[in-house]
């Protein structure tokens, strides 16, 4: 399974689970097993972040980079303010922010297009 399949799988069991929800509507166990899904998410998707990246491979122009990385940091900052919704336990900022998360990320995807495979690798960018 491709990296950026692992975090989609997890950001999508987030977003279902909240998704045209109200605060009333989410299960105990649902609410339980939120604090890991937004744990597991934001691991994975720190992995898709530093996977090693060729932009020439994608055809990427200086200002494509450049939106990439505004949808990478929004990516991140989605996923924390999810973390802490639920570390705080408020059921209308974790249905919030849960819907939140997948917009960045769906963007950010269809800026590649038809991805080939190994175009990204697991293996951390290094500075």
């Amino acid at each position: 399974m491709c990296i950026r399949d692992s975090f989609h799988d997890t950001m999508e069991e987030i977003v279902l689970t909240v998704k045209d929800k109200k605060p009333g509507d989410l299960s105990q166990n649902a609410v339980a097993r939120l604090p890991d899904l937004a744990k597991k998410a934001t691991q994975e998707w720190n992995v898709v972040k530093s996977a090693s990246f060729d932009a020439e491979r994608f055809g990427f122009s200086k200002q494509k980079l450049a939106q990439r990385q505004q949808l990478l940091k929004a990516e991140t900052r989605a996923l924390k303010e999810l973390e802490q919704a639920v570390a705080a336990g408020d059921l209308v900022q974790i249905i919030q922010k849960g819907q939140a998360i997948k917009p960045p990320f769906a963007k950010s995807f269809m800026l590649f297009g038809d991805i080939p495979p190994g175009a990204i690798s697991q293996t951390p960018k290094t500075r």
